[in-house]
């Protein structure tokens, strides 16, 4: 601050002594020549610190230029949720709203203005299914939550069976993107679970002692119908037996295999041939696509 200001005052001396000598009418070339001089190394020094000046000016203009660069630079945010028509949407085919359901019901959804696929990549309009037990319907663009009352169906299907207490019930259907993102795209049901069905093994009784070929008899309680295979309807379904086999968890497919009969007819029969030793004969429900319910019973036999 001292150097400007003597620079300041050494100019001003330069002016006055200018005017002073335009008044007096005295005209020195020299004195003339060497005041412009000094006028002119004060104003460049001057300039060249204005310079500087603009030089600081000039870096939030540099500023600025990286900040648009940056900007430039960003990606721009990818929506939280891939893109669906505004005609895609989802309904329960099964359970009827409002019914009842004797053993575990089944769950059919009709998805329409969409692909069912299974999860993995978010591709506009492909999705897949959840079953939400009792419970509000996720927001749109959160992540589909990992629990008890969230059902996923990963895998791109549109049916299962459902293991569900006793009492009144709401199933909400919501479709998630592949990235198991929330959609907007909802139905909802209600129903009221009995579970009051029942399936009993008739013959042979439990401990009885018996030839190698044994036929085994069943049959089922009011509430719930036995038919063929591959139709679908509320409290229908077909029987399967199992031979020395843990009951399926419900909702699983029905297994394949020698030790498995099932009755693909709706019947209420099958003969097997059994190996010498203690045996369990067990009789199972599924859905008429195969899947399992908790209807079972077994009982255990020895042949001789």
């Amino acid at each position: 601050m001292g150097q400007s200001r003597r620079r300041y005052l050494t100019l001003l001396g330069t002016v006055g002594l200018g005017t002073l000598a335009g008044c007096s009418g005295v005209d020195d070339g020299t004195s003339g020549g060497n005041g412009s001089a000094d006028d002119g190394e004060t104003p460049a020094e001057n300039a060249s610190s204005g310079s500087g000046s603009a030089g600081a000016s000039d870096a939030p203009g540099e500023n600025g230029s990286d900040a648009n660069e940056t900007g430039n630079e960003t990606t721009p945010e990818e929506p939280p949720v891939a893109r669906y028509d505004e005609a895609a949407s989802v309904s329960f085919v099964l359970p009827n709203d409002g019914g009842t359901a004797h053993t575990s019901p089944t769950v059919l959804v009709d998805a329409s203005g969409f692909a069912v696929e299974a999860a993995g990549e978010r591709v506009d309009g492909e999705g897949h299914l959840h079953l939400l037990v009792d419970a509000d319907p996720v927001p749109a663009g959160e992540p589909m939550p990992e629990d008890d009352a969230h059902v996923h169906l990963d895998d791109g299907s549109v049916e299962t069976v459902l293991d569900l207490d006793e009492g009144d019930h709401e199933l909400v259907a919501q479709v998630a993107d592949g990235t198991e993102r929330a959609t907007d795209i909802t139905d909802r049901v209600s129903l009221v679970v009995a579970n009051d069905a029942t399936v009993t093994v008739e013959t042979p009784p439990d401990g009885a002692y018996l030839g190698r070929r044994v036929g085994v008899e069943w049959a089922v309680s009011e509430g719930v119908s036995l038919a063929p295979a591959g139709g679908l309807a509320p409290n229908t379904g077909y029987a399967h037996l199992l031979v020395d086999a843990d009951a399926v968890p419900v909702g699983d497919p029905m297994p394949d295999g020698e030790d498995v009969y099932p009755a693909d007819d709706g019947g209420t029969r099958r003969t097997v041939d059994l190996s010498p030793g203690e045996h369990e004969l067990r009789v199972q429900v599924s859905n008429g696509h195969g899947l399992a319910t908790a209807l079972t019973d077994s009982v255990t036999v020895s042949v001789d």
